[in-house]
């Protein structure tokens, strides 16, 4: 499920996702909430704290180990970006951001 409606996004988010330019790195304070949703103190996929990565096409938060495991899967399956290494699109952002603002 693509979620990119801007409107569902509170002002201070959208004010965040305006001065993005077209490729950066993800939003402290958008990732500080994603990161308060409810199980996302660990990998979505195994018991790790360390949740550095994410899967764009899931939604989801997931550790290192688990993030190579999703690549070998293919870009068709599970799309995988770094929090911090990668530069990422307001898309994918809002993407992040709306799979747990629809809960």
């Amino acid at each position: 499920m693509v979620c990119y409606q801007v409107e569902e996004l509170n002002r201070h988010q959208v004010i965040n996702l305006n001065r993005m330019s077209l490729a950066d790195p993800f939003p402290e304070d958008i990732l500080d909430e994603v990161r308060e949703y409810p199980g996302n103190d660990k990998c979505c996929d195994c018991p790790s704290i360390d949740t550095d990565w994410a899967s764009v096409s899931h939604g989801t938060l997931i550790c290192l180990e688990c993030a190579g495991k999703h690549r070998s899967l293919g870009v068709h399956v599970s799309f995988v970006r770094s929090i911090t290494m990668d530069t990422w699109s307001r898309q994918q952002v809002s993407t992040i951001n709306c799979q747990y603002d629809s809960n």
